[in-house]
C-alpha cells in the first residue's frame, strides 16, 4: 500500500463557511478563490470538499482569504488535522452576529426550511475548539465615512425569527 507524500495532508477545513462570510466569495466562491490564488478551479474545489491538498496550497488559500477579508487569519483557523480550531465558531472569527447558510432558507415559500427550524444561528459552522492553540487572528478597526466599525452588537437568539439576506454576503442572518 502506498503512503501519501509528507507534503500532502488531509485536514478538515471550514473553507465553505468562511467563504460565505466574505462578500467577494459569497457568489461564485470557488472560481473567485481560484482566480485570487492562481490555482486551478479543480484544486480549489478539492480543497473546499476536504480532499487532500498540499500544505503550500493551504497557505496560498489562507493568504488569499486574509487579503479579501482584510485581516490576518492563521492557517489553523481554516485547516485542521484534528478537527479543532483556535476559534470555535466561524461567525465569531469573521465578526458575524450569527447566521444560517443560504440553504436554510426556502426562497419559494419565503421561510426557513423545516430541517433548519431548530438550528440556532452560528451552530451550523462551529468546529471543535482547541483552547491550547493561540489564535493568530488580528482584529483591525476600519474607518468608514468618519466613523469606526466596531464589534457587532448582541446576537438575537430567536432562531425562528424572520431571516433576511445579509446585504454584504447573501447568507442568511437574523433580523
Amino acid at each position: 500500500m502506498a503512503t501519501p507524500s509528507a507534503d500532502i495532508a488531509t485536514p478538515s477545513n471550514r473553507l465553505r463557511a468562511i467563504l460565505l462570510h466574505i462578500p467577494w466569495y459569497s457568489i461564485q466562491g470557488k472560481a473567485r478563490l481560484a482566480e485570487d490564488t492562481l490555482l486551478s478551479a479543480m484544486t480549489t474545489t478539492r480543497a473546499i470538499a476536504g480532499d487532500r491538498v498540499q500544505t503550500e496550497t493551504m497557505q496560498v488559500i489562507t493568504e488569499a482569504i486574509a487579503d479579501r477579508f482584510g485581516q490576518t487569519i492563521a492557517l489553523e483557523e481554516i485547516f485542521s488535522t484534528d478537527s479543532t480550531y483556535p476559534t470555535e465558531c466561524v461567525c465569531e472569527l469573521m465578526g458575524c452576529p450569527g447566521c444560517l447558510p443560504p440553504e436554510a432558507w426556502d426562497n419559494e415559500r419565503d421561510e426557513l426550511r423545516d430541517t433548519w427550524r431548530d438550528t440556532k444561528p452560528s451552530q451550523w459552522c462551529r468546529g471543535h475548539p482547541n483552547r491550547n492553540k493561540p489564535t493568530s487572528v488580528s482584529v483591525r478597526q476600519e474607518t468608514v465615512s468618519g466613523s469606526q466599525k466596531s464589534d457587532v452588537g448582541p446576537q438575537k437568539t430567536d432562531d425562528r425569527a424572520r431571516l433576511e439576506a445579509s446585504p454584504c454576503t447573501g447568507h442568511a442572518t437574523i433580523s
